[in-house]
This record gives C-alpha cells, structure tokens and sequence, in this order.
C-alpha cells in the first residue's frame, strides 16, 4: 500500500509540471512570464487575470518569474527549451534569440492599445533592431545553409513583428553638482570618466553591454565632437540647410560605429583627418584599450548599487540610465545628469513570445493589455523609466510629474500626434491635462492644424505659451489671458527632459546592432579588463618597489654576513 501511495506521489510529482505551462486544477490557465527584478508593478498582474476573465469568461494564472541578468533570459530559451509565454529582454538579447529562430511572431493587428499609443519613434528603433538580425539570417542562409536549416527557418520574415517596445531611454553621466562646481564643462565629452582629476570618484557599470556601449565612443570622440561641433555652428549661424545636411552626417557616422558586426566599416576623412571605422575582433580591441587606459582613474565598477552611492555622496560622477538618474535627482538635490556631446547609447527592452510557448494568444493579449495608458502609468511610478507609450493620458501625467515649469522643450520626436477628443466641427478638438485627482489644469480648442506648442498652468497659476510677435519670431508668453482659443500641440512641452529626452538628444542617441553576433567575444575581453584590476603604471610602480625592496634586503643580508666575519676575527 505504502509503494503504491509514493508510486502516485511520483507520478503527480512527473505530471503536474507538464500541465503547468497549459492549465491549472479547475480548468485555469497558466501564463507563464520572465521579467528583470523591480521593473513591473506586480499588482497589474491580478488585474490582468480579472480583466481576461471578464472578457473571456476563461481563467488564467500569472506565474510571474524575474532575474538580475539579461543574458539568464536567453539562456532558459537556448539550453532548457523551457515554456516561457513572455520575457522582456534588452535589444541585444533579442537579437540573440531571433538569430536562432527562438521567437514567434506577434500579431498585432488586433491590439486596439498598441496600434494607438506605443510611439512610432519606438517602434522603428524596434524595427531596426529585428532587421539587423534578420540581415544576419539571410547571410547565414548563404554563407552557412547547414546552420540555417538546423534552426528551422521557413522563410524570410516577411512583415512580422518579433517584439514590442516596454521602456526605453539612454545612458548619460550621472554627476555631483558640488564635486563638479566651476568645471562643468568636462561633462561635454566622455572623457569625463576618463579624467585624472577625479582619482577614484568615478563609476562605470559592471556589464560588458553598457560599458562597450560608451567605450565604442570614447574611440571615436574626436570625430564625433567634430561632426556635432559643425552641426552646433550651423545652429548658432542659422544656417538651416547646412545644419540639416551636418545632423545627417553626424548621425551616420553615430550609426555606423554602432555597427558592430558586418563588413568593414567605411574610411571618414573629417576636417582633413582620416578615421577608420572598426568591426567585430577589432573594434573589440579598441574598446578593450580605452577600458583598460580608465583603470589608470581608479575607476569603480557597479551596477544598480551606484545611484544610492552617488546619493550618498561617494563618487564625483558615473555612467548611469536615464531612470535611474530620474530616481536619484528626487532623492538628493545636489544629483544631475548630462548627455556627453559626442552622443550615447539609445536602449529598448521589449516584450518577445519565445518558439516554446503554449499560450500564445493570452500572452498577445497581456501585451495589449499593458499598451494601455493606465498600465504605462502605472509601470512607469513603479520602475521610474520610461515607457515607450504615448498620447494624451501620458502627455499630461508627463507633465504633471515633471517638475519643469521654465524651460519647455522639444519632444515631437517621441509624443505622434495625439488623439483628439470631443471633436468639435468648428474648433477641431479638445486637449486636457488632468491632475492626479482627476480635475481638469485648463481645456484648450485647437484647429486642424498639427500640434506644435504646449502650454501648461505651473503651480502658481501662471500660463506658459508660444505665441507670434510683431517680427514674427515665436516667443514664450506668460498669463496670455483668456486662452480658450489658443493652439495646443506638443512639439514643445514642461516634461523631465532626462525621463523624456529631447529631440537634440534622441538625435545624438545611436542603437547597437550587430551585438549579439560577438557577444562571447565581448563578455571574454570584459572578463580580461576586470580581471587586470591594477592599472599597468601602478603594476610598473609595484615592481619597481618590489625590485628596490628586494635589492634592499640582499644588500643588507650581504652587509650583515660581512659585519658578523669582522666580529669574528675580532673575537679570535
């Protein structure tokens, strides 16, 4: 009897997993979901089990997993072919895993939510990502059939989309305001984390993506401050067409050294220089050289502990994410964070189905779910990044939490154009802002023109807006009056321009691709720079010592030897 109790235990112990991806006892579901630590609000989760009830009548179950390394996600899809419904990995790991062909696609023309406000802006860095690794496939069907046919590819991707676009945002230089009073200007280039003058008050992360990311511009600071420096000239001289004309080149050139692997990277001659642009091994070697001259500044090394030491007061400055820059300037009013001139590195995570997942369609139906404006919100006061959402509900929280009521900006490139609402056939529509209680800042009509300014009432009451002098020239106007016929659009608006970056910024913010391709060989020449934690002049200067210590000790052990004879003679 005992034998057949434990045979049944077994049996349920063998079973059970297997139903665990598909249904639960009562005929539930289980959706299966990976997600980095703290980056989703978790109480979304049981709603998403209300809400799909509700709609289908049917329940599921989130089984929701996180972890601390990127790479982990790709991993349990490789090695364990394990049933995971949905993960949110970084572009590179997307890449990695479309390569293989270890994604389903998304069918997203029935996602009322994703069609109507994750950011076209968003979308296309998405896209680029995925047709970088599709470019690789079709190399590799060519050059390496027998591997293309062990991954399983049936065809050539045509207009599927592999992932959709969570948070987003870039990499900049988190800095003390105090450390830095009267030398601000280092914060204009990179070289920043590689100043001497900071002797052990600078941080870089420990992850061989985000420092690659920025060593890939430290090799290439000079031309890229050329290229920006000739853009900013043409600003100044107001020169629109030659401006034009110096942006594109500049963000070519940002693109190109951002391409990782592929052939040969193209030869620039700037300003009578010439410049050679690096692929895969090599590239490689240059980023390995710049990291290991940083060591020379007693660079630290850190990864979600460094926002808490710079609050503390620990380092002068450190490469640091927007959102975590946004969290510890609320924290500490002496925290501020900039963007090098050179440019940086524009990231996106996303959310991607792996080849083995059972529940397909829930888990297309969480997607959409989280596309909402409320869920975006939601997410973005739990994980402080921003979300890849738009529109009017996000504009508004934008800047009702923004804390800018002085210096409005561009922000077009990210926010489309917003849906109205109320359509009036003589004025167009409304626009609101509303404020955490639900109370409406000020209604304004607008004409069927698109958006191009936005105004905002700041705490005191006063209303901010463009407006057209007598020249011509649009000028900022405080208390206009009675605003209830004035345009409303949002090319400019108050937002946190480090949650938000402008358009200047999104402008200087180039996408890795081509990452995953040599990611072993990057996380091998990151194992080396850690693994030399002394800088070569400190490792000279210690054999020096050492070599001085050892002459030392033979020396006075030979004087002793020849004083002890002496005694002995004497003695005698």
């Amino acid at each position: 009897m005992v034998k057949k109790i434990v045979g049944f235990i077994l049996l349920l112990v063998t079973v059970i997993p297997s139903f665990a991806s598909c249904t639960f006892f009562g005929g539930t579901t289980v959706l299966k979901i990976m997600n980095w630590a703290d980056y989703f609000d978790e109480d979304l989760l049981g709603e998403f089990e209300d809400y799909y009830y509700k709609t289908t009548g049917n329940k599921v179950r989130v089984l929701y997993e996180t972890i601390d390394k990127p790479e982990s996600m790709a991993v349990k899809i490789e090695k364990g072919k394990e049933t995971w419904d949905l993960m949110c990995p970084s572009e590179a790991v997307l890449e990695r895993l479309l390569k293989q062909n270890l994604l389903l696609p998304i069918d997203t023309s029935d996602m009322d939510d994703y069609n109507t406000y994750v950011s076209k802006f968003i979308i296309e860095r998405s896209e680029a990502v995925e047709n970088s690794a599709i470019e690789a496939v079709k190399k590799m069907k060519i050059q390496d059939p027998e591997k293309y046919k062990s991954y399983g590819f049936e065809d050539d991707f045509a207009d599927y989309t592999y992932s959709v676009a969570y948070m987003w945002g870039n990499f900049g230089i988190m800095y003390n305001v105090d450390a830095l009073e009267g030398k601000e200007e280092v914060l204009n280039s990179w070289d920043a984390l590689w100043n001497r003058d900071f002797y052990n008050k600078l941080t870089m992360k420990n992850g061989p993506r985000e420092s690659f990311a920025i060593g890939i511009i430290y090799v290439y600071r000079e031309p890229l401050m050329t290229l920006y420096t000739k853009y900013s000239e043409a600003v100044d001289a107001k020169d629109e067409l030659l401006a034009k004309t110096n942006l594109e080149n500049y963000k070519e050139f940002l693109a190109d050294i951002y391409h990782i692997s592929g052939d040969s990277g193209t030869t620039y001659t700037i300003d009578g220089k010439t410049y050679e642009v690096y692929r895969g091994n090599d590239l490689i070697a240059q980023v390995e050289k710049a990291l290991n001259d940083q060591k020379n500044v007693g660079i630290s090394y850190e990864m979600d502990e460094g926002k808490d030491e710079m609050v503390r007061g620990r380092f002068a400055m450190g490469l640091a994410w927007n959102g975590d820059a946004v969290w510890a300037m609320f924290e500490s009013e002496l925290l501020d964070f900039a963007i090098p001139l050179e440019g940086t590195n524009f990231w996106v995570d996303s959310w991607v189905i792996p080849k083995y997942a059972k529940n397909q369609d829930i888990a297309e139906m969480f997607i959409d779910f989280i596309c909402s404006p409320e869920c975006a919100i939601r997410n973005m006061d739990f994980v402080g990044y921003t979300s890849a959402i738009q529109g009017n509900d996000i504009l508004s929280w934008a800047v009702l939490n923004g804390g800018n009521y002085d210096s409005p900006y561009n922000v077009s490139t990210f926010f489309d154009d917003i849906e109205f609402e109320d359509i009036d056939p003589v004025y167009g529509g409304w626009f609101y802002l509303i404020d955490g209680e639900g109370r409406e800042i000020y209604k304004d009509s607008t004409g069927i023109n698109p958006y191009k300014t936005l105004a905002y009432k700041d705490e005191d009451g006063k209303l901010y807006n463009f407006e057209e002098n007598d020249d011509g020239i649009n000028e900022l106007i405080k208390n206009p009056g009675d605003f209830s016929r004035y345009q409303v659009y949002v090319e400019y608006a108050f937002l946190n321009e480090v949650m938000y970056p402008s358009t200047e910024i999104l402008d200087r913010s180039g996408i890795m691709l081509g990452y995953s391709d040599y990611s072993d060989e990057i996380l091998e020449m990151w194992a080396r720079v850690k693994g030399n934690k002394l800088p070569i002049y400190v490792i000279v200067g210690l054999s020096v010592i050492l070599a001085g210590a050892v002459f030392l000790i033979v020396f006075n052990i030979v004087k002793n030897r020849k004083f002890n004879k002496r005694i002995k003679v004497t003695r005698k």
